[in-house]
């Protein structure tokens, strides 16, 4: 019972000291906040914000800017907003909260963070500011360095959780400061050329893409303070990451999206006696291909088929990433089915990547 009782005190002890800690750097945010800069960030034209920084790539309107500050640490940020009105306005007690309205807060908020807030606080991190991220096509692709960072941040999310897209983060790490999610896309998706583990931070907006985008003070402060006693612990400490291989992506049976691994040919092999499938368009040996009436198929895309004549058969299919409900075009992507919309935004992501490769 004693030692119950010792680990009860130890663990309150610890609780406590961390919610000391986020309320001293809650209150150097609050502190360092400034309304007024934001809505100049929130006005600026996407040239203004790429030239501020200086380090121009690219041709105009497929641009990337950056800005070395000295720090191991890469913050991103995207300057293309899907709305175009420019307007910035307080709402400063609503239930006890205090919103701030603008059509372009994501990811002007962002771009605000990471070029006035942070460094008020002391913290300036190398910039990354991109464009063309609101179409699946961001510019943040293209950016190359031979510098080796030991972690890189995002602040390009509603809500106020963070998440890793396709960086494999020690367990715990994040899970220390924030509430983990799933996320589907940002910039820092084109990253992972650079080898290390990145991560994007929820800042508190809501509605983005509307014009009544809205953030939320009081949580924006939190989210950045929990970033700063990250940094904090973090800042010293590089976590590498390793890139998946890229996957190939085609067509199939009725304009179905399929994904695949790449096939094991050589452009040398020998396809003699071999029959390439309808639906994913890989080859295989005759008789591991069974005829329809609609083509010759492959084991896995005679079930996708089957499995996409059952879910139609239903009223409540979703897309798996974004939850919208799913109408007529039939799309799969690793086995699971998507809408269109992300299904556009993947097939973005595929052809900017062959691109960096090149």
């Amino acid at each position: 019972m004693r030692r119950k009782r010792k680990k009860r005190r130890q663990k309150e002890n610890l609780r406590s000291a961390k919610d000391k800690r986020l309320h001293l750097f809650c209150k150097a945010v609050a502190s360092a906040f400034d309304a007024d800069t934001l809505a100049l960030r929130c006005k600026a034209t996407i040239t203004e914000l790429l030239h501020e920084l200086g380090d121009v790539r690219g041709k105009p309107g497929d641009q990337h800017a950056v800005r070395e500050n000295g720090s191991p640490v890469l913050a991103v940020a995207h300057l293309d907003t899907v709305q175009k009105a420019a307007t910035f306005c307080e709402a400063p007690d609503v239930a006890g909260e205090t919103l701030y309205f603008s059509p372009r807060l994501d990811d002007r908020l962002g771009v605000y963070t990471i070029l006035d807030l942070l460094p008020k606080l002391g913290v300036c991190l190398d910039v990354l500011f991109t464009e063309n991220e609101e179409i699946g096509q961001s510019t943040a692709v293209d950016f190359e360095t031979a510098k080796e960072y030991r972690w890189i941040v995002e602040f390009d999310r509603s809500g106020t959780d963070a998440v890793t897209y396709e960086y494999d983060w020690p367990d715990g790490t994040l899970e220390k400061y924030f509430t983990t999610a799933f996320g589907t896309f940002s910039d820092i998706c084109y990253l992972e050329h650079l080898g290390v583990n990145g991560f994007n931070v929820g800042i508190a907006y809501h509605n983005e893409h509307s014009t009544r985008a809205f953030f939320v003070l009081q949580d924006y402060i939190t989210q950045i303070a929990r970033f700063l006693m990250f940094y904090e612990d973090h800042k010293g400490t590089r976590y590498p990451h390793i890139p998946a291989p890229v996957t190939s992506w085609g067509y199939g049976w009725n304009g179905a999206l399929f994904a695949n691994d790449p096939p094991v040919w050589s452009k040398d092999s020998d396809f003699d006696g071999m029959d390439q499938c309808d639906g994913c368009d890989f080859y295989f040996d005759s008789e591991e291909l069974v005829e329809t009436p609609d083509g010759k198929f492959c084991e896995d895309c005679r079930d996708a088929l089957a499995d996409i004549i059952d879910t139609y058969a239903t009223t409540s299919a979703r897309c798996y990433w974004c939850e919208a409900p799913l109408k007529s075009t039939i799309i799969m992507l690793d086995g699971k089915y998507v809408c269109e919309a992300c299904a556009m935004l993947l097939e973005n992501h595929n052809t900017k990547t062959r691109r960096r490769a090149r």
